[in-house]
């Protein structure tokens, strides 16, 4: 009996060596895999990152190539407009010259009739 004492007594001792043992390979595991967890999300969060900062430059570069057509469009329209008012500026000076010119030489034909009669 005493042996038969013993031999549970040695099986309970590995069973309880071979539980810690099976309790530290899976702590072990564990923090392996929470490790590698926090690099792959470390990983994965820079990627993103990039990504991001990649798509931002993108969409920023296209945005300018709008603006920038957009203000040559606005150029264009404004040198159009701005011909147009040179066009008609230079129209009203030889229509105002002309009405200068006019009545100049129709003031000193109404002077000498002023003092004729």
């Amino acid at each position: 009996m005493d042996e038969l004492l013993q031999r549970l007594v040695e099986v309970d001792r590995l069973a309880d060596e071979k539980i810690r043992q099976a309790t530290a390979e899976a702590e072990r595991l564990t923090e392996e895999c929470r490790q590698r967890l926090a690099q792959e999300d470390k990983q994965f969060d820079e990627k993103l990152a990039d990504e991001c900062s990649q798509l931002l430059q993108e969409e920023l570069k296209e945005k300018q190539r709008q603006r920038e057509q957009t203000l040559a469009e606005a150029d264009t329209k404004i040198q159009g407009d701005l011909q147009d008012f040179a066009q008609r500026c230079a129209k009203q000076r030889e229509v105002v010259l002309k009405t200068l010119l006019f009545a100049e030489v129709a003031q000193p034909a109404d002077k000498d009739e002023a003092g004729n009669t």
